[in-house]
């Protein structure tokens, strides 16, 4: 249902923007990370806090899930660029180039624990669900020099 929501709105508003001949650019921001996110419930701080507490991580699934992180700069510039350039249009997928499981992700955060943490990976069940995304248009379009 949310998905389709988002979807039905970004038709709304390029329809509406096609029939009054407007600009129109619509991002679709993937899993962002960096300076903040801790104030979210996501994979990154969540498992942080869990390391800083001693506590065990938390998988749901087998961890294979796939995602497309990108760093808070980075959808910073890329929003700043489409700014700047008045005669882009469309949809953009603003995410990173590579793709990493939860559990390859977790496993490098498992590697900055502290020497006395004792926890470790749990798994429950879940669901497979795979983010990943096309950016080729994002690097093409809104920041050819981008570092992903």
């Amino acid at each position: 249902m949310y998905a389709a929501s988002k979807f039905y709105c970004e038709q709304l508003i390029s329809t509406r923007a096609y029939s009054n001949n407007y600009q129109c650019s619509i991002l679709r921001i993937g899993h962002v990370f960096g300076p903040g996110e801790h104030k979210y419930h996501k994979l990154i701080p969540n498992s942080m806090r869990c390391l800083i507490n001693n506590e065990d991580l938390v998988v749901l699934g087998d961890g294979k899930n796939l995602r497309n992180y990108i760093f808070i700069d980075d959808v910073i510039n890329s929003i700043i660029s489409l700014i700047r350039k008045s005669n882009i249009n469309g949809l953009f997928n603003i995410v990173g180039s590579d793709s990493f499981s939860v559990v390859d992700t977790l496993e490098l955060i498992l590697k900055m624990a502290p020497s006395n943490y004792t926890g470790k990976l749990i798994f429950k069940e879940g669901i497979r669900q795979d983010f990943i995304f096309d950016n080729e248009k994002m690097k093409k379009e809104l920041y050819k020099e981008f570092r992903l």
